[in-house]
């Protein structure tokens, strides 16, 4: 197959794209994202973990428990300005939380409609 000029363009936008996505990934976990695509557009999560610079995952205590968190693409989520601390402190010292725990910071977050 031959490579074209438009299939090179097309792939150095994909790559920009990638790079524009990069942000700091230890500031990723617990914050609050809207998802942009799939079946649950436009429901907020909170990051729980980050797999790699271009994925991490979501949970909300409802949906998707903390027990099995959605995969999800940065590109695929809009950042908003909130961070959970009580999230990142309970997963950097490994102390439990739970899904009604999730759900309450998420209704929280809705009901100041971010």
């Amino acid at each position: 197959m031959k490579v074209t000029r438009a299939m090179k363009g097309m792939r150095a936008m994909e790559s920009a794209e990638e790079q524009d996505i990069a942000i700091d990934i230890a500031d990723l976990v617990g914050r609050a994202v809207v998802s942009k695509a799939g079946r649950d557009k436009g429901r907020l999560f909170i990051i729980w973990s980050v797999v790699d610079e271009l994925n991490v995952t979501v949970v909300d205590g409802d949906l998707r428990k903390i027990e099995k968190p959605k995969a999800k693409r940065l590109r695929h989520l809009t950042m908003t300005e909130y961070k959970s601390d009580r999230i990142v402190e309970c997963l950097a010292t490994d102390a439990k939380i739970n899904n009604a725990e999730v759900r309450k910071i998420v209704a929280g977050l809705e009901i100041l409609e971010i």
